[in-house]
């Protein structure tokens, strides 16, 4: 099964901590996700085992408990997880109170183990583990350069004008206003004023043109603009 790591995709550190005392999971918690780390929690393998078949990517480093009482021992979730991640070399360190030198360790080795830690939890010992093996993502990754010049520039960028609110004012105001479309508008005011439809010839900026019902009211328009002065 091929997948991204977790940092890949999201930019983020995943850690996987696997341990059957639910307070060596609360420690390691608290301990690792100040660094603004996702930890992720399992309390035996097949738990574990299930968190990464549904998720989308793999965990990028993994705390694994050697003395587990649940379920299957330390060594042999490490060969299931290093027969699921396939080809991705992700860091396992086991995490044991047995010496350096003892046969358990050997065989953790062998399984796939990547490192070991020794209890009890130190945190400055866990964030050497996590910085020896995952150097390039203990901090979010930088923006590409093209995407930061894009976000430079929309930030230097002058803000864009306003559009005109030209068109949102009645034509009884502009003729308050005053200019070339007054006569037009008291022609307007006069048909409304009497209950009639102006027919006549209204300027686009205006409004839209009305469908157009010629009748005896449309001269109106020429004897009022006439009057008036177009």
């Amino acid at each position: 099964m091929t997948k991204l790591t977790h940092y890949e995709v999201h930019n983020r550190l995943c850690i996987l901590s696997i341990d059957d005392d639910a307070v060596n999971l609360l420690v390691i918690e608290q301990l690792l996700a100040q660094e603004g780390w996702r930890v992720v929690s399992a309390q035996d393998g097949e738990e574990a085992l299930e968190f990464l078949t549904e998720e989308d990517t793999w965990p990028d480093f993994i705390f694994l408990d050697y003395q587990m009482n649940v379920g299957d021992s330390g060594d042999e979730i490490c060969r299931k997880l290093r027969n699921l991640f396939g080809p991705t070399p992700v860091p396992i360190v086991m995490c044991t109170a047995m010496g350096e030198g003892s046969e358990a360790l050997r065989n953790c080795r062998e399984a796939g183990a990547t490192d070991f830690l020794l209890k009890p939890f130190e945190r400055g010992k866990m964030l050497e583990k996590v910085h020896l093996h995952c150097p390039h993502k203990v901090a979010p990754r930088p923006s590409p350069p093209q995407a930061a010049n894009i976000v430079k520039a929309q930030q230097q960028a002058p803000p864009k004008p306003s559009r005109p609110q030209e068109q949102e004012h009645a034509p009884e105001q502009r003729a308050a206003q005053g200019g070339p479309d007054k006569a037009q508008s008291v022609v307007l005011q006069f048909c409304t004023s009497i209950g009639l439809e102006y027919c006549g010839k209204v300027r686009a900026s205006m409004l839209s043109p009305l469908p157009v019902h010629r009748s005896r009211m449309s001269c109106w328009h020429d004897i009022l603009v006439t009057a008036l002065g177009d």
